[in-house]
């Protein structure tokens, strides 16, 4: 793993980005079979079926589902967003 300096992240698992996005902290890099993954910390909702809840999930994302964090989260127009990494 290249470790990187942290930097604050969003993380669209679906790629869309918008209101699915995740707040996280990409710490590394490594190049893996399909391309360029950061090690991002991030804190993800779920429901509880009585309203929502937050956990933490650290797991290496592909590099394209990784964006650097403006003050808001991202928007589907992912041209206004600065693309990090490999």
């Amino acid at each position: 793993m290249r470790a990187a300096e942290p930097v604050h992240v969003w993380v669209d698992l679906t790629n869309s980005w918008g209101p699915r996005s995740e707040p996280g902290v990409l710490i590394g890099w490594r190049k893996g079979n399909l391309g360029w993954e950061g090690w991002v910390i991030r804190v993800s909702t779920y429901s509880t079926g009585n309203g929502s809840a937050v956990h933490v999930v650290q797991s290496w994302i592909p590099a394209p589902l990784i964006r650097r964090a403006a003050t808001d989260p991202p928007r589907a127009d992912i041209s206004q967003h600065k693309r990090i990494g490999g």
